[in-house]
């Protein structure tokens, strides 16, 4: 009844699902999603155990980061995810938008509401990703690997950033490592 209730003011529906021993209660508008709120957590894990780090001190990542933030900040998402773990409440929201013409998915993660990464996958056929990789190899900030390489794993003092392409550009970013590894620690052990 109270899913009745909450459906006819807000418009999201309401399921409580198990994924890997965790109860998560997802709200959605529309379709329920297909995608576990898991998968991109544990794509992340494996993603950050198999890419060499290279740190670059003079890329700035605060604007992406800003950027992302202020998208998510005045927007429903189209569907989100909260479970507990531990005594903290995570939470991961899908947000749906537009860098210009080009619509992108962005993935908000936050634990006991403090967001602490996004994934954002630009839906262009990686334009962004290989416009980036001719940029950072141009300004001598990343070498050119003997393989052409579709992932970089870069970082400075506050950010950290995940570049790939998987049909699409795709970009992790967050600013809390501490927050990153409890949470991957937990989720994806």
């Amino acid at each position: 009844m109270l899913n009745k209730i909450l459906r006819a003011f807000t418009g999201y529906k309401i399921k409580n699902i198990a994924v890997d021993g965790f109860e998560i209660k997802i709200s959605y508008v529309g379709k329920f999603p297909t995608t576990s709120p898991l998968a991109f957590l544990k794509e992340l894990k494996e993603k950050i155990s198999f890419t060499p780090r290279v740190n670059v001190d003079s890329f700035d990542f605060k604007a992406h980061w800003e950027t992302r933030l202020a998208k998510v900040k005045h927007v429903l998402p189209s569907c989100s995810a909260k479970f507990q773990i531990d005594g903290s409440t995570y939470k991961i929201s899908r947000y749906v938008s537009k860098e210009g013409k080009t619509p992108v998915s962005i993935y908000e993660y936050s634990e006991n509401d403090h967001t602490f990464a996004f994934f954002s996958r630009l839906y262009d056929h990686g334009i962004f990703f290989y416009e980036i990789k001719t940029n950072l190899i141009s300004s001598m900030e990343i070498r050119k690997s003997k393989e052409d390489s579709n992932r970089y794993f870069i970082s400075n003092d506050h950010y950290s950033v995940i570049l790939d392409v998987f049909g699409h550009s795709q970009v992790f970013i967050w600013n809390d490592q501490e927050a990153v590894n409890r949470c991957l620690n937990r989720v994806a052990p």
